[in-house]
């Protein structure tokens, strides 16, 4: 075994839910493989594992217990949630334990707030975030007078989903510890075209259909003539198609074929000289 002495300035040191320190080292990643170390604070007791990510395709992580030695599977495929509702930490200034709701890597979220009545608000003017915690936990207060959670009125959020559907979400309640339950109100406002890199030069007018099954068509204005390059590519940044256009003033469609597509969120990107525009699609 490699001594953990030997590498100082990249040793990691974890305290476990049972009190225990331990240290770690992250050997290498070589042909999707992790292989890292494990000791005692003296060296003492030291293993050596490998942790490979084709064990755990589709997902945005795999799991490793120190304390019992144990890789864990633990959540469901990545296109096959948006929500996350769990507890976890956050730092606002102080690290600290809160329970609120995280999204996936492919949402976007946007919070409105104040609003004047939340069954007519709107996201117009609104700007989309992938941050995780958009949401997070502040949609509610605790009252130390009724003992009770108060959940924050004048507040929607918005939500684009994995299948570039637009959601309007508005937290109704929340029971804390005495059921761990949340309560909250969802409306399907429709299947957009998702636009996350706006300029001067394009201007997406969205994907029909969306979600794609066969043909479908990515309507855009361009303000001038100027030739393009078209990239389709996996959420993994993996290109599945590329090509060369050009680009006429006014409106254009490219086509896009589903039948070449495996199932999943794909992203196109139209790059010019100055700009580039992209747009989210999902196939199904």
């Amino acid at each position: 075994p490699v001594s953990l002495s030997k590498y100082v300035n990249g040793v990691y040191f974890i305290k476990l839910n049972n009190g225990v320190v331990k240290k770690m080292m992250i050997e290498s990643l070589a042909n999707a493989i992790y292989t890292f170390h494990v000791a005692d604070l003296d060296g003492t007791n030291e293993i050596i594992r490998q942790f490979q990510k084709v064990n755990y395709t589709g997902k945005n992580f795999g799991y490793y217990s120190i304390q019992n030695d144990q890789f864990i599977d633990r959540e469901p495929v990545k296109y096959n949630w948006d929500l996350c509702f769990q507890q976890y930490w956050s730092i606002n200034p102080i690290s600290y334990k809160v329970t609120g709701v995280l999204t996936n890597d492919s949402v976007q979220v946007v919070k409105a707030y104040p609003v004047n009545d939340v069954t007519t608000a709107d996201d117009a003017g609104l700007t989309y975030s992938f941050d995780n915690n958009v949401i997070g936990y502040d949609w509610k207060t605790y009252d130390f007078n009724s003992n009770s959670f108060v959940i924050s009125d004048s507040t929607v959020y918005f939500v684009i989903d994995r299948n570039a559907g637009k959601w309007k979400v508005v937290f109704t309640g929340f029971d804390g510890s005495t059921t761990g339950n949340y309560y909250f109100t969802k409306e399907f406002l429709g299947t957009v075209g998702i636009q996350d890199q706006a300029g001067s030069s394009l201007s997406v007018m969205g994907i029909y259909p969306n979600p794609i099954m066969g043909l479908a068509r990515m309507v855009f204005t361009s303000t001038s003539q100027q030739n393009a390059e078209v990239s389709i590519s996996d959420l993994n940044g993996r290109q599945v198609k590329g090509f060369t256009t050009h680009l006429s003033a006014g409106l254009n469609t490219i086509a896009i074929d589903g039948s070449i597509f495996a199932d999943g969120l794909y992203m196109v990107a139209i790059t010019t000289k100055d700009q580039t525009l992209r747009v989210k699609f999902v196939k199904q």
